[in-house]
């Protein structure tokens, strides 16, 4: 994918920020490919195993390497026909995709608007925190970093946002710098054109 991406960069006129990218996007690419190679290896892996233990794969077996190992159903399909085998009672893969659905949809129905579970003092005070920890991971990784999602409730805080590397163990000291400096010194939070600062 990553030499079909480069010739498609060098031949694209329409796009200037892909010309003036290209290194990175070539390098995003190259390196989701080897994630996607090895959740194949691992999938494969799950599935021999299951296949040993259990004799068959249902549905939902199936459903669970895609759930857990992210193996998609066709790939899954695909690995038992070279094996010789096929999957039993393929229906019951749409029915553990429903059922986690519904147990998502569950899990996530008593939020209050935000993420916050409820309104206490401890669930108020990380919800800040949640604020903080944005603009830190803004001002150490840059401003392309967005909130994607939150959990607050009063025993921890899930936080999501976007970035296309794992965090070194440097940023992420840098960041718990950045917010326990912004906790002592009693900041403020404001909202700026779409982004977080604190002062």
């Amino acid at each position: 994918m990553g030499e079909l991406s480069e010739v498609y960069i060098d031949e694209a006129t329409a796009y200037e920020d892909l010309h003036s990218n290209k290194k990175k996007v070539i390098e995003i690419i190259n390196k989701e490919e080897n994630l996607f190679y090895k959740t194949l290896q691992q999938g494969e892996l799950e599935i021999q195993k299951h296949l040993k233990n259990k004799g068959k794969v249902t549905g939902a077996d199936a459903f669970y390497f895609y759930e857990t190992y992210g193996f998609p159903l066709e790939l899954t399909e695909e690995f038992l026909t070279e094996s010789g085998c096929s999957i039993e009672n393929r229906a019951s893969f749409a029915e553990a995709e429903k059922r986690h659905a519904e147990k998502s949809r569950t899990a996530s129905a008593g939020k209050f608007k935000g993420g916050l579970a409820d309104q206490s003092t401890e669930t108020t005070a990380l919800h800040s925190a949640a604020h903080l920890l944005l603009a830190g991971l803004r001002e150490v990784l840059g401003d392309h970093v967005h909130q994607r999602g939150s959990n607050i409730t009063s025993e921890r805080l899930r936080f999501d946002f976007n970035h296309d590397e794992k965090l070194t163990p440097e940023q992420i000291a840098k960041v718990e710098k950045y917010v326990n400096e912004a906790i002592s010194s009693k900041a403020v939070a404001k909202r700026r054109r779409g982004s977080l600062r604190h002062k």
